[in-house]
């Protein structure tokens, strides 16, 4: 059996940050600004909507089979979830307050504290309304800690992971789904209004070069 694959490959630099906004990448819903600084991270990008979720994603292409990872802070509590969309056909056209219209999200629903338990949940979305695909044994989170979270679509194969910032795997789950098969990837998190939410790295693994036992 081969080795699990890490996400991203290499360790996340500033090239992989969010110094400035990406030209391959736009922002769907909510307020984000960039190159902001937090608790001795610099080049962060950060959420600020108290009213709607932050939706950043990609823009013209389309993406198959797709790996993704992301690296997020939820400053001073942990109460507002926050995942991954894979393969939205089309993002929802102005402000959302939970979901877009359509497509695939690895989300991590948080508890209201770090002492009450989470857990992840792949879900797809119709019509904004998401079903549970699947769903991970529960977990437990920190505020103003970094965690990876990871996700991928490989044929009707979905996966969702989150990791410490060492790398220990927290929780993870798999399902199969094969209601979209290409679309926009990009970051999700519901509301700030219990505090911000911090993104420092997003990295997409397209095509062959997604793998499936990243999660493992």
């Amino acid at each position: 059996t081969a080795s699990p694959v890490p996400v991203p490959t290499a360790t996340p630099t500033t090239a992989d940050g969010f110094c400035s906004d990406r030209e391959t990448m736009d922002t769907s819903s909510g307020h984000f600004s960039f190159g902001e600084s937090y608790a001795g991270d610099a080049c962060l990008m950060k959420s600020d909507d108290l009213e709607f979720s932050g939706v950043y994603g990609t823009v013209g292409a389309a993406y198959d089979d797709v790996e993704l990872s992301a690296t997020v802070l939820s400053a001073g509590s942990i109460k507002r979830d926050y995942g991954l969309y894979l393969r939205v056909p089309e993002w929802s056209p102005g402000d959302v307050r939970w979901n877009v219209d359509a497509g695939y999200r690895c989300t991590v629903f948080t508890g209201p504290s770090n002492t009450k338990p989470c857990k992840l949940r792949l879900q797809s979305l119709t019509n904004s309304r998401p079903t549970t695909v699947s769903a991970s044994s529960t977990f437990f989170l920190t505020e103003d800690h970094w965690y990876t979270v990871e996700a991928y679509a490989i044929g009707a194969s979905l996966g969702c992971a989150i990791r410490k910032a060492d790398g220990t795997l927290l929780a993870s789950t798999e399902g199969t789904d094969d209601t979209y098969a290409s679309g926009h990837v990009g970051t999700w998190n519901a509301m700030d209004d219990f505090g911000s939410h911090y993104w420092k790295s997003f990295a997409v693994l397209p095509g062959a070069d997604a793998e499936s036992d990243v999660i493992t």
